[in-house]
């Protein structure tokens, strides 16, 4: 029951679950619950936030998307892509409006 509870809502708490497990007559601590829900993989974590962009960074960012909007499909197929984007042979770079450059979303 606990398992389905957290999948249905994620960001129960284990106070949370120990109410609701009150509610059916069931007294359990609340480190239990947690030790039970780590059991099966279900870890309370909070993400880590990202830093803000910086007006430099953006300027930045803007500036090297300029740079190197029209460069060839050859030359970014060479690319070592490190983080978690993905680019396909097939996709091709365009011009876009300043709002997409900061993001640094220039490939359709």
């Amino acid at each position: 029951r606990l398992i389905q509870e957290v999948i249905k809502e994620p960001r129960t708490t284990s106070k949370e679950l120990q109410a609701s497990l009150a509610s059916i007559k069931v007294s359990v601590h609340d480190s239990t619950i947690r030790e039970r829900l780590g059991k099966n993989s279900i870890h309370g974590r909070v993400s880590r936030q990202k830093p803000l962009l910086t007006k430099k960074n953006t300027k930045a960012r803007l500036t090297f998307a300029k740079n190197y909007l029209d460069y060839p499909q050859d030359f970014w197929a060479n690319i070592l892509w490190t983080d978690v984007t993905k680019v396909e042979p097939t996709q091709h770079f365009i011009k876009t409006t300043s709002y997409q450059q900061s993001n640094m979303v220039v490939v359709v």
